[in-house]
């Protein structure tokens, strides 16, 4: 890989260190100043940080990306290859000086990097497996209880895309699978003991999952951990 790509994302990694902690230093003092019941505003926020976060890592790499093609085109790219830093050390007092502490993590950090990356990217698609599975082994059409709940449900909720519902054996709560074909299922021996009114409660509640996105929100949540699991606020 080209050097200039490699220093980029080591200047995205490191510099996120900062960056990733000013982003929850602002989603803490937004949350902390919103009242408990302002769900949705708390929501957003939250999001938002986890954009932010995701964001900035990019902006940072073209960053770095456009200022090493700027040294390339006057001449610096030997200095750049070589020092893998935009920082030229120029004196011999410099070189016996004690190394800067990024300095003494570069050789560890792509590769640490790397396989933090592959280990995460295999629990995520390890999950991505099990789920769909799910949607597929041991389910059944529901129950008529359940499918009159639904409709009541889509229409107290005004949600007018199709939604799917099936029960299964595998699952000990109710849950949303898919993004394009959002399938919803429910544990086959729920229904016991529950009233008409409480089993629409609780597909009101999974529509209210599926028109909020949430599914989406969970992989950009996933992808965002992913790349950038080194960092404590992005789990937080």
């Amino acid at each position: 890989m080209d050097a200039r790509y490699l220093h980029a994302l080591e200047q995205a990694l490191l510099g996120f260190l900062w960056q990733g902690a000013v982003v929850a230093l602002a989603v803490a003092g937004i949350l902390s100043l919103t009242p408990q019941r302002a769900a949705r505003t708390r929501y957003a926020t939250a999001c938002l940080g986890m954009v932010a976060m995701a964001v900035l890592p990019v902006v940072t790499f073209l960053t770095a990306l456009a200022e090493a093609s700027r040294a390339v085109t006057f001449g610096a790219f030997e200095s750049l290859t070589q020092s893998s830093m935009l920082t030229v050390v120029t004196t011999e007092t410099a070189f016996l000086a004690d190394p800067h502490w990024t300095e003494v993590l570069r050789p560890w950090l792509l590769p640490a990097w790397c396989c933090g990356v592959l280990l995460l990217s295999a629990r995520t698609v390890a999950a991505w497996i099990i789920t769909h599975r799910m949607a597929r082994q041991e389910t059944q059409a529901p129950s008529a209880p359940w499918r009159e709940a639904l409709t009541r449900a889509l229409r107290h909720v005004r949600l007018s895309r199709p939604v799917r519902l099936l029960a299964s054996a595998r699952v000990d709560v109710p849950m949303v699978i898919g993004l394009w074909r959002p399938l919803i299922l429910v544990p086959a021996g729920a229904i016991t003991g529950l009233s008409a009114a409480q089993l629409e409660a609780i597909l009101a509640h999974e529509l209210g999952h599926i028109r909020r996105h949430d599914y989406v929100v969970n992989l950009l949540q996933s992808f965002v951990e992913t790349l950038l699991f080194y960092h404590p606020a992005v789990w937080w």
